[in-house]
């Protein structure tokens, strides 16, 4: 027994931002809280898996919420040779929390 919960970047389903200047890492990682916090409640296995941004986006919510996610699976975030510049970028993104 599992649930499959997919979510979008916000206003991916349109082609205007709802918010003139976008939306915020914290933002974002903050939604995927919310959609994440009732199946922790539940004590459900959580699997998170990120597609491009959402794998940067996964990696920002593992250091803000660390231990609520069983795997992370990470899809398309580039080439084998640039996952060290990744982690480096992604490091760099967490210094500003």
């Amino acid at each position: 027994n599992y649930h499959v919960i997919t979510m979008a970047m916000p206003d991916y389903d349109g082609n205007q931002l709802r918010r003139f200047w976008g939306y915020s890492f914290t933002d974002m990682v903050d939604g995927l809280a919310f959609v994440i916090e009732p199946y922790l409640k539940k004590k459900s296995q959580v699997i998170l898996v990120g597609h491009d941004w959402g794998a940067a986006i996964g990696f920002l919510y593992l250091s803000a919420y660390p231990g609520t996610v069983d795997k992370f699976v990470t899809l398309d975030i580039g080439r084998k040779e640039n996952v060290g510049e990744f982690r480096d970028f992604m490091l760099y993104l967490l210094s500003f929390f």
